[in-house]
């Protein structure tokens, strides 16, 4: 799966990102959401976890899923920025995307900016956090993230 998507031509990833994906140490269920996503949609994907501001825990103490390699930050869809408004249709279509997977097979945390949000319309948001601090932190990006593993520690 993991060579399937660094050898996406829809993976369109910063160094940073690409060599996060490289090294083999994302989580393999985050991998198959994007590996997933990229069937259909080309995918900016900025930040793993290589350049995030921030280690194990936010300065609130909740852990970080980027520094244990369990979330990925998408810029845009399709060539598409998230930030752009009003918000591109391939932009909606990726959250559509994600709300349509079965809740076991998808990222347990979507966060983004409260325009696309409002434009994903009816739907299972089971993961998708919508609020005011999620998404004026993600204003311009789609935040995906997977809890950690059921039995482990911070890792």
């Amino acid at each position: 799966m993991l060579a399937a998507l660094l050898g996406s031509p829809n993976l369109d990833a910063s160094g940073a990102a690409y060599a996060d994906l490289a090294s083999g140490l994302v989580d393999s269920r985050l991998v198959e959401v994007l590996a997933g996503l990229l069937a259909s949609h080309r995918l900016r994907i900025e930040m793993i976890k290589t350049g995030h501001p921030l280690g194990p825990r936010s300065r609130a103490g909740v852990e970080n899923s980027h520094y244990f390699y369990r979330a990925a930050d998408i810029y845009a869809v399709n060539g598409q920025r998230v930030s752009d408004r009003p918000v591109p249709a391939a932009v909606i279509e990726a959250g559509r995307w994600l709300m349509a997977l079965p809740v076991g097979a998808r990222v347990t945390t979507v966060m983004g900016p409260a325009p696309w949000h409002a434009a994903l319309g009816a739907g299972d948001r089971s993961g998708f956090r919508d609020d005011g601090f999620a998404n004026r932190v993600h204003h311009d990006h789609i935040h995906l993230a997977m809890a950690r593993p059921a039995g482990r520690g911070c890792q």
